[in-house]
């Protein structure tokens, strides 16, 4: 397991301080909590907590294979947080984690109250969820689940924060094959 600590800037607001855990075999994790099957997954109450394991792990493993300088956090206020904060550069990557297969209104609220917060920085906004299209609405970037290496890729170029990425298109190609490939 890994720690996901928290933002710590001096906000002047009542913040989260203790970090979040997270495995980095998420199957392993499922099968610790029982879940052995897809079909059991499918509804099972841990399902959402299982699906942000999953973004955050590989957020972890493409940062250490591209060999970014880039932090990861989270973000949680007495009335907001943001699944994943990823700084670089002195900016911030926010990302809300949603398992869910259709878009909720509800999922952008806490995006904006962290980019609202001059002190973290967020100058990009992505919900990642178990849907299959992509979108763009006001300010976020809605990203199926197989797509996030790739918005992370570009984020991470953007502002140089990776000794080197590989060809994003091809890596957008590749995980697009396999995304259709795969049974769902």
């Amino acid at each position: 397991a890994a720690a996901l600590r928290p933002w710590s800037a001096n906000l002047g607001k009542r913040l989260v301080k203790h970090p979040k855990f997270f495995f980095h075999d998420t199957g392993m994790a499922a099968h610790l909590i029982g879940c052995t099957d897809v079909m059991h997954l499918t509804n099972h109450p841990t399902r959402g907590g299982l699906f942000e394991n999953l973004i955050i792990s590989e957020a972890r493993k493409c940062i250490a294979h591209w060999g970014a300088s880039a932090q990861l956090h989270f973000f949680g206020s007495s009335t907001h947080e943001v699944d994943l904060m990823i700084e670089a550069g002195g900016c911030c990557l926010a990302v809300e984690i949603k398992s869910g297969r259709t878009i909720a209104n509800d999922w952008f609220g806490g995006l904006s109250a962290a980019a609202a917060i001059p002190a973290l920085g967020v100058d990009a906004r992505v919900v990642v969820y178990g849907g299959d299209e992509e979108q763009r609405r006001t300010e976020v970037t809605v990203c199926p689940w197989w797509r996030f290496p790739v918005i992370l890729g570009q984020w991470l170029i953007q502002h140089r924060a990776a000794t080197h990425i590989p060809e994003l298109a091809a890596l957008s190609s590749r995980l697009q094959n396999a995304f259709s490939a795969s049974p769902r």
